[in-house]
């Protein structure tokens, strides 16, 4: 396209285009920023609606409404939506860690919640230990005297193996040594300083350096917003 317009006009062509933040991530952004042409990414819930009609939902129809949102936002309007600010691929990349043990941690209590939950179910109320957990299920009787079902125990028993490789997996993740922060010394002074803030531990230090100070706030407003603490309309 800008060939055939360079070619007609002598001219190139400033073009501008526009996707929704999703599962795709920043990579089409850095390329056609690579090539030249200026992307932004739009945050898709900043999207004004009209919350009150029925819409149809096409891929047409999105893609004619993002241009119209562009077109403003280009234009000056910066209430057409909000864009995304895009990492770099190492500050990307330095957000894997903290990300990773909260998966981990999240996959961790579903599985201790599903063994009690079906503990529960035969009127069991203690959690056996995982360092005895063989003797502490043999031992263990429903609240009408049996004891547990083969099936049963088989599902808790491959449930204990799943949260046990979950905490190996725990524990790798934060024994990995955090080669960015410890070489970036923007980040090493503002997880410093956030470890200081009484309730707040080296892990979350972490989450705020790497989620929150690596990008820069105009007023105090903005860092609100950021951070969930101002209202947003449609909230």
């Amino acid at each position: 396209m800008q060939t055939r317009v360079l070619a007609r006009t002598g001219a190139a062509p400033a073009l501008s285009c526009c996707f929704e933040a999703g599962r795709d991530g920043f990579w089409l952004h850095r390329f056609l920023t690579t090539h030249g042409i200026a992307n932004h990414v739009i945050e898709p819930a900043s999207i004004l609606i009209n919350r009150r009609a029925r819409r149809a939902k096409t891929d047409r129809l999105d893609e004619e409404g993002m241009l119209r949102v562009l077109a403003a936002y280009l234009q000056g309007d910066r209430q057409a939506c909000s864009m995304v600010r895009v990492p770099t691929p190492d500050e990307e990349d330095a957000k894997r860690i903290h990300r990773e043990r909260e998966h981990l941690v999240q996959e961790r209590l579903r599985i201790e919640n599903r063994i009690q939950a079906l503990l529960f179910t035969q009127g069991i109320y203690k959690r056996p230990s995982l360092r005895s957990w063989d003797r502490d299920l043999a031992a263990v009787r429903t609240g009408d005297g049996r004891e547990l079902a083969h099936h049963l125990r088989a599902e808790l028993d491959r449930l204990r193996r799943r949260l046990v490789m979950t905490l190996e997996l725990i524990r790798e993740v934060e024994a990995e040594p955090d080669e960015a922060a410890n070489a970036n010394p923007k980040d090493q002074a503002c997880g410093k300083i956030a470890s200081l803030i009484r309730g707040v531990g080296a892990n979350f230090a972490a989450v705020l350096t790497r989620e929150v100070f690596y990008r820069s706030f105009d007023n105090r407003r903005q860092l609100a917003s950021y951070v969930g603490i101002t209202p947003m309309p449609y909230q």
